[in-house]
């Protein structure tokens, strides 16, 4: 779980394990219901960012609040052009939206919303992610890139980001 607070809005990121046999559609269900009833106790908090595992992960976390700094815009269109193209070349890929880059400290993270299919397993749907994953950090040229938070959500019902 980590916690960021950009000027006085407050983001919690963290991650949900769910059952592997699930689809994607009702994992994100159950964790869509997940946030909405934490930000009705919570209403401090800005935004509720979840990351679906289909088994554990140990994670790294912050136990500090961090202040952030958002991307400068031109060098955030460069990266979501290198994002755009590489997530097109997935053909299970159906598209994107939320990217989202801060800098604290000496790290950078990225945050970006994928599509998929709402019937593809969620254990395919993980693999897909971790490959996703993996490429960005290859592909992104930012040094101090520390962590890439992905999070998949079914296309269907989606008329918001990019789709392909």
């Amino acid at each position: 779980m980590n916690v960021f607070r950009i000027e006085n809005k407050y983001f919690l990121s963290l991650a949900i394990v769910v059952d592997d046999s699930l689809s994607l559609e009702k994992a994100h269900e159950l964790s869509s219901l997940f946030e909405s009833q934490l930000k009705e106790q919570i209403p401090f908090i800005a935004r509720i960012i979840t990351h679906l595992e289909s088994k554990t992960m140990l994670k790294k976390s912050l136990t500090d609040h961090l202040v952030c700094t958002p991307i400068e815009p031109k060098k955030k269109k460069e990266i979501q052009d290198s994002l755009s193209s590489l997530l097109k070349s997935i053909p299970e890929v159906k598209g994107y939206h939320g990217l989202e880059l801060w800098a604290a400290l000496d790290f950078c993270i990225l945050e970006l919303h994928i599509f998929f299919k709402g019937a593809l397993n969620i254990s395919r749907v993980h693999i897909l992610t971790t490959e996703v994953e993996q490429q960005i950090k290859k592909i992104i040229k930012i040094d101090n890139l520390t962590e890439v938070i992905l999070h998949s959500e079914p296309l269907e019902g989606r008329t918001d980001g990019v789709i392909f």
